[in-house]
């Protein structure tokens, strides 16, 4: 039986007011005579706490990022939640839809406060028209768009239920040919993107998200890059502030002019830090953000030196997470992955894969691979 949104609603906020064992006895109370009900609110709870903000973290948050507050607030057929979490240019808040058509959770993405409005606004309105141009299960799916009465744009999106693929993977210590798997999810969906001609721009372990299912989701496309003209607005200069400066391509950084390939690029470190649990490292002095602007002129070192250059502990943690021996992790990071994320990492884009579909193919033929090999080698890319 179908529980009315009004009830809903009044239970969730009454019970997100109690303490965890308060809330506990007070669902056991109600469950005896609505136990439907205490089964939505379960569910309600249980995708809404993993932000771990208070709600009076949330109300000041709100407050600013945009004005009026977001939580409570009726968007057409959807009911604001509460935040989820804030990127660069934007943030994003959990929602429910209370005529119960269609999906029954999704997010709705807003302009951030940590950029001037205007920019925000146009990187929202921008992110919406490059996702409603793309359809592919591994890409976060757009539903509608909007604008508050104060005139603050905004899109409903699809809800990921799920977790960041590192955090996916380390939770579940998966194998390497788990995580290579997931990892191939990626590289259809960047794909995808790169065949409508649009840069990402921000690929890293926090905008590749897994569900239960173990099906990958692409996210977060507010500083993407539209090569072909029509679509939707170009980056502005300062969008290079909202980079994640490690993830970065050397291209982006120093402000040249942005191919496909600066993706592939951001795809290596993905791939290092999934499969193998660090990132090369650069040869030369600084950091991603040391080098902003200054010509990124230095290579990186191999994953295996990388994974060497490790503490024995981390090493074993890292191996023990990914069912393998040390020796067994260091030798194949050196023979299949050094050769792979070389590639991808190299300065000049030209001299990178020439697409995903072949950085894809390379990965495919390692998984493929015959080894001859001890058998706690041989689950790195293959099942026992």
């Amino acid at each position: 039986m179908s529980v009315p949104w009004s009830l809903l609603n009044d239970s969730f906020h009454r019970g997100m007011e109690l303490t965890a064992g308060a809330r506990r006895a007070w669902l056991g109370r109600i469950g005896i005579g609505r136990p439907e009900l205490v089964a939505e609110l379960e569910e309600l709870f249980r995708v809404t706490e993993h932000s771990g903000e208070s709600l009076e973290e949330e109300f000041a948050a709100d407050w600013r990022d945009a004005r009026p507050g977001w939580t409570g607030r009726q968007l057409g057929h959807f009911r604001v939640l509460r935040r989820l979490g804030r990127g660069g240019m934007g943030c994003v808040h959990l929602a429910v839809r209370t005529d119960r058509c269609f999906d029954r959770w999704s997010a709705v993405k807003h302009p951030s406060s940590c950029f001037p409005r205007r920019q925000t606004a146009r990187a929202v309105r921008s992110e919406y028209r490059i996702l409603s141009t793309l359809d592919h299960p591994n890409v976060v799916r757009s539903r509608e768009s909007g604008q508050t009465p104060e005139g603050v744009p905004y899109f409903i999106m699809d809800f990921v239920d799920g977790e960041s693929i590192d955090r996916f993977c380390d939770r579940r210590r998966l194998s390497m040919a788990e995580r290579l798997r997931l990892l191939l999810q990626v590289c259809e969906a960047v794909g995808h993107v790169h065949s409508h001609s649009v840069v990402h721009r921000d690929l890293k372990p926090g905008n590749v998200w897994v569900s239960k299912t173990g099906r990958v989701s692409l996210l977060d496309f507010g500083i993407s890059h539209v090569l072909r003209p029509g679509l939707g607005a170009g980056p502005d200069r300062r969008q290079v502030r909202a980079l994640t400066p490690i993830y970065a391509s050397p291209e982006e950084l120093s402000g040249k002019r942005l191919t496909l390939a600066a993706d592939l690029f951001s795809l290596g470190l993905l791939l290092s830090k999934v499969l193998v649990g660090v990132l090369p490292a650069e040869s030369g002095a600084g950091g991603g953000i040391a080098r902003l602007g200054q010509g990124c002129s230095d290579e990186r070192q191999p994953v295996s030196a990388a994974l060497a250059a490790q503490s024995t502990q981390t090493q074993s943690d890292l191996a023990r997470n990914r069912r393998v021996e040390v020796e067994d992790l260091l030798a194949r990071s050196r023979q299949d992955l050094d050769p792979i994320v070389s590639r991808c990492l190299r300065i000049d884009p030209a001299r990178r894969y020439g697409d995903v579909r072949e950085l894809e193919a390379a990965l495919r033929s390692v998984a493929a691979a015959p080894r001859t090999v001890t058998a706690s080698t041989k689950g790195f890319f293959h099942e026992r």
